[in-house]
């Protein structure tokens, strides 16, 4: 009697997490395509060319693809010698802000203006070597009033394997 007790509460567990599952579309309010892909690639433009003096312009990014379905933007950097560590890696800094850059050039498109971030939770999981080609996949998981909350996550572009992942919450000024 204990047992049947117990599987009925896992399969009402199990069904509750279903409908959650299929229920997790980002509650976004997503520009057309042709918007997003505008706005991105004149954002990774920008930070290349008007901020090319900063860290965002020399991390380069190049904007690749925007899926509005999945609410997700995927940017490549190239690891340069200058953004190593003391062993010749790729410096933990410089994840953090890859992808803080590409989550919150995604955020901004989503939004058509500018977002500060204002908290970012980062795990690093493998470290990447100078001249390896990361790609950063940023998803908008939510987009309130105030509030845009975000996914990221750097993964080898050579191996698919992930280096570091976030997330992020960034501040809707005009909300």
């Amino acid at each position: 009697m204990q047992q049947e007790v117990k599987n009925m509460k896992n399969e009402e567990i199990r069904k509750q997490d279903k409908n959650k599952n299929e229920n997790k579309t980002p509650d976004v309010k997503t520009p057309g395509e042709e918007i997003l892909r505008e706005r991105l690639m004149a954002l990774a433009e920008d930070s290349c060319v008007r901020q090319k003096a900063t860290t965002n312009g020399m991390m380069a990014p190049e904007f690749l693809r925007v899926d509005p379905e999945s609410a997700t933007a995927v940017f490549r950097y190239i690891v340069h010698p200058w953004e190593a560590n003391r062993v010749g890696g790729l410096h933990g800094g410089i994840m953090a802000s890859m992808l803080d850059h590409a989550c919150g050039l995604t955020a901004t498109a989503w939004l058509g203006h500018w977002a500060p971030t204002m908290s970012m939770n980062i795990d690093y999981i493998r470290p990447a070597e100078i001249g390896d080609r990361l790609l950063a996949a940023a998803t908008v998981v939510s987009l309130g009033r105030r509030l845009i909350r975000m996914r990221g996550e750097l993964c080898s572009e050579a191996t698919g394997k992930v280096v570091a992942a976030c997330s992020a919450t960034f501040f809707n000024k005009e909300g």
